[in-house]
C-alpha cells in the first residue's frame, strides 16, 4: 500500500508542478482554477488520510475501532478526490466541446 501510494504522490507531484508552470488563456483559466481549488485540495485530504493510515497501521497499535475510523477516513477522502476528478473531466470537456 505504501508503495503504491508513494507511487501516486509523484505521479501528483510532477504533474502538479507541470500544471503550475503551465500558461493559461482567459478562456482556459478556469481549468486551471478548478484543478487548483477543487482536485488539488482533494488530493491534499486523501494524501494527508493516507499518510495518517499508513503510519497508524505500521505502528500496529490502533483497536479495531481507531483502524475503522481511519479506514473511514481514507475512503471518504478518496470518495471525493474521484468526484473532483470527475467534475475536473467534465470541465475540460466542456472547454473542447466550445
Amino acid at each position: 500500500l505504501k508503495a503504491s501510494f508513494t507511487d501516486l504522490d509523484k505521479i501528483y507531484n510532477d504533474f502538479d508542478k507541470k500544471i503550475a508552470s503551465s500558461t493559461f488563456s482567459d478562456r482556459t483559466k478556469y481549468v486551471k482554477y478548478s484543478y487548483e481549488d477543487y482536485f488539488s485540495k482533494m488530493y491534499l485530504s486523501f494524501s494527508k488520510n493516507m499518510s495518517s493510515f499508513i503510519e497508524q497501521v505500521k505502528a500496529g497499535k490502533q483497536t479495531p475501532k481507531e483502524f475503522a475510523r481511519k479506514y473511514d477516513e481514507v475512503l471518504s477522502s478518496y470518495n471525493n478526490l474521484i468526484t473532483s476528478y470527475n467534475s475536473s473531466i467534465n470541465t475540460i470537456n466542456t472547454f473542447k466541446i466550445y
